[in-house]
Parts: structure tokens; C-alpha cells; sequence
């Protein structure tokens, strides 16, 4: 299963015509290879999209314990702009923390 945002589904794919629900998976030293999907869940307020691909397991994601995100600190995330309108190799954009603010200010009597 993997996580994806919403908007990068398309809403009806014409099996009639054809059209299949692919993801491209490349592995480090190996060949891009397409895999069938499909959608499992959808969370359109959230933007996200569950999808199931066929095919042998993927290795996981490993996820490390990480230093809280600091005002000023760089940061970098890679994707496909404009869901490869702009071309199917990823990008990576850079940017900085401008600010840190709580989500909800706390009452004069929290604890």
C-alpha cells in the first residue's frame, strides 16, 4: 500500500478505452518498471489517496527519529509537478521554515 496525495488520481479511469491505474516503480540499480494499482481509500479534505499495487513487495520506507524542524532551517521535498505535464522525471524544491506556530494557543488555565 502507498500513501499519495488526492489530487493526483484521476477521478474515473475508462476501462473501456483502456486506461489503467499504473504506478512507476524504479529501485536503486534497477530498471523503472510499471505496476498496476488501484485506489483503496480517498480522504479528499485531507488529500490523500491509498493505493494498493500489484506486483512482489517494495522495501519500506525507513523512518529515523528526527531533530525538531527549527525557524530558518532548510528544507527540500521532491515530486512531479503538475502530474507530469512537466515532464515524468522528479523535481526538488527548496525552501526554509519561516515560522513555527502552535495550531491552537492554549487557555490562561491549561495544564
Amino acid at each position: 500500500t502507498v500513501a499519495t496525495n488526492a489530487h493526483v488520481i484521476q477521478a474515473a479511469i475508462d476501462e473501456v478505452a483502456g486506461e489503467k491505474l499504473v504506478i512507476i516503480v524504479r529501485l536503486a540499480g534497477a530498471k523503472a518498471q510499471q505496476r498496476p494499482a488501484r485506489v483503496v481509500a480517498v480522504d479528499k479534505g485531507r488529500d490523500l489517496a491509498l493505493l494498493r499495487i500489484d506486483g512482489p513487495l517494495l522495501p519500506a520506507l525507513t523512518l529515523h527519529d528526527a531533530e525538531p524542524v527549527r525557524e530558518g532551517q532548510s528544507v527540500a521535498f521532491t515530486g512531479f509537478p503538475i502530474g507530469g505535464a512537466l515532464g515524468l522525471s522528479p523535481v526538488t524544491h527548496r525552501g526554509i521554515i519561516s515560522a513555527i506556530t502552535p495550531i491552537v494557543l492554549p487557555g490562561a488555565n491549561a495544564r
